[in-house]
């Protein structure tokens, strides 16, 4: 992609051309349908925030990977302006707790679905609602099996975001009315537990 961009051919950098040339997706590969490039686009975002933000000085010149887009961007950046956010790019924010505020995670679910012939785990949906979340460029989401862990290994609630490195978590109740199964959730702040 930087090669590309270097070259003045930003126009190829499609999801798809990054799914075939450098994920070695097949040539039937359909971005509708695999997130993956997507997925690899969010990783490699925050992981160049968390480089430039944990740089011991600033960089005069940054790769910038702007959100909705392939196409990086080189940004020259003054080294006499501390704190200086880049044009078209979201720094990692961080709270008092030193917590990335676009952060999550889901809790186990209570479910109050035991009928006889209804395959259903709260469990799998919530791993389910974990991945669906992780499409999301602006949050962080810790997998849902770190917080399975965390709760099996006598890990308390109001230790959850400090543990996780989470600013919020889901939370929620599953069960049957009229023959449908009914989610009901709630986000958290995961030092306050307070909804949000």
């Amino acid at each position: 992609m930087v090669t590309q961009t270097q070259d003045g051919r930003e126009n190829e950098i499609k999801e798809y051309t990054v799914g075939v040339e450098v994920l070695q997706k097949p040539t039937s590969f359909d971005p509708m349908l695999d997130a993956s490039v997507r997925i690899h686009a969010i990783r490699l975002r925050k992981l160049l925030a968390e480089y430039y933000h944990q740089a011991p000085a600033p960089p005069a010149l940054r790769i910038l990977l702007p959100k909705g887009s392939y196409v990086p961007v080189f940004a020259e950046v003054s080294p006499t302006i501390p704190g200086l956010t880049d044009p078209g790019y979201a720094a990692l924010a961080t709270n008092a707790n030193n917590v990335n505020q676009e952060s999550v995670c889901i809790i186990p679910f209570t479910s109050y679905i035991h009928l006889a012939g209804i395959d259903f785990s709260a469990d799998g949906f919530c791993q389910f609602l974990s991945e669906k979340l992780s499409l999301f460029q602006d949050i962080r989401v810790v997998s849902y099996q770190s917080a399975c862990k965390f709760f099996s290994n006598g890990g308390q609630l109001q230790n959850l975001g400090h543990a996780l490195q989470v600013q919020c978590y889901l939370a929620g109740t599953l069960e049957i009315e009229n023959q449908r199964i009914r989610a009901m959730v709630h986000l958290n702040d995961a030092f306050s537990n307070k909804v949000v």
